[in-house]
């Protein structure tokens, strides 16, 4: 019996609740390779990361996680993240390539079919607070889609767990409920930002831009909406996010961000944009320091150029390519789930774009 750790890399508790871990590669059916990984990882290959400027560390890690992902047999433990929480199962062994409620957004076809842990007919969550370091670390590693998990300690853990079937750091009943609810609520969050007509936020994109701004304003950064004419030529940022040091110039953290708004798959047109905004904004660093006369934000300071991010925002999902590309550019990704989710958390501070939105306070005493 081998341990696993597999990101479901959206609605990671509703494909959970039709009892399956997915992955992308949406134009391949592992399905029907699982008696010839080496044919699939050619497929692959020759389907999505044949373009020159992928390199090869990525086309490995990507070999790697799919390996894995197909090397998970009957009876294996698996392991699944899901927001400040994880569930456990083990794996059926059956492997499928099927259309679900929660795979339309994204198209995570490929599939693995797998016994959840449950309560009360639903995925049990168990808390990350509270448990082994190594585990929690473990689970934190975004980007990868799928890691062996090694470690007895580790394992035992997660054994404890199984053998338990409840949460052993949870205090009471109430607190999964009200994060199931939090769950829907995200969800709902994700369908606003997605579709203007049931938000007031301004026509355009620009309320989806102000709305980001504020944002990055509640986590205690100054930020502006930029001028259109920011960049040269396709070069583009939308918002610029700015967290001073009290230290100087040299310790400021920069964020330059590309938002999109879109319902359903994300063009990689916002991303060759910031792309080529980074490219623009490195050729003016001189000595490793880049100044920043931004006339929208009356900003004149220094910036060290590694405190320089760079992060395309969409309302969206990313494609495996515009996934594959900010990577190799060293470039943040955020969608619209984990936007969603970044809202959520800052809700009360966002003032008027919550009723934008279309959300008032509720209060519910559970008796």
């Amino acid at each position: 019996m081998k341990y696993y750790m597999v990101r479901t890399m959206y609605n990671a508790y509703d494909f959970a609740k039709d009892g399956v871990v997915a992955v992308g590669w949406k134009n391949i059916n592992f399905s029907s390779y699982t008696a010839d990984i080496a044919s699939l990882i050619k497929e692959v290959d020759e389907t999505y990361y044949k373009d020159e400027n992928i390199s090869n560390q990525l086309k490995g890690r990507k070999r790697n996680e799919i390996i894995r992902f197909m090397s998970i047999e009957k009876g294996d433990i698996v392991v699944v993240p899901c927001g400040d929480s994880f569930m456990i199962g083990q794996s059926t062994g059956e492997y499928v390539y099927q259309y679900s409620k929660a795979s339309e957004d994204g198209y995570l076809y490929n599939q693995l079919k797998v016994d959840f842990i449950l309560e009360n007919g639903t995925p049990l969550r168990f808390k990350r607070k509270g448990k082994n370091t190594a585990l929690t670390t473990k689970l934190g590693c975004r980007g990868f889609t799928v890691l062996s998990i090694d470690g007895d300690k580790i394992k035992h853990e997660i054994d404890n767990l199984r053998n338990e079937q409840k949460d052993l750091s949870s205090s009471t009943i109430l607190e999964h409920k009200e994060e199931l609810e939090n769950d829907e609520t995200i969800k709902k969050i994700h369908k606003s930002l997605q579709n203007y007509a049931i938000t007031s936020l301004e026509a355009h994109g620009v309320g989806f831009e102000k709305l980001i701004s504020k944002l990055f304003t509640s986590c205690g950064f100054e930020s502006y909406t930029l001028n259109k004419q920011c960049g040269k030529g396709v070069a583009d940022a939308d918002i610029i996010a700015i967290k001073k040091s009290l230290l100087g110039d040299e310790f400021t953290s920069v964020y330059y961000i590309q938002a999109k708004h879109y319902d359903g798959n994300t063009s990689n047109h916002g991303l060759t944009q910031i792309k080529e905004f980074k490219n623009q904004i490195e050729e003016q660093a001189a000595n490793g320091v880049v100044e920043l006369l931004e006339k929208d934000t009356s900003l004149n300071i220094s910036v060290d150029i590694n405190n320089i991010r760079y992060c395309f925002i969409t309302s969206g999902v990313f494609s495996e390519d515009v996934i594959s590309s900010a990577s190799e550019n060293n470039i943040i990704l955020i969608d619209g789930e984990r936007l969603a989710k970044l809202i959520f958390d800052k809700f009360d501070d966002l003032g008027e774009f919550k009723y934008q939105l279309g959300f008032i306070k509720k209060y519910e005493q559970i008796s």
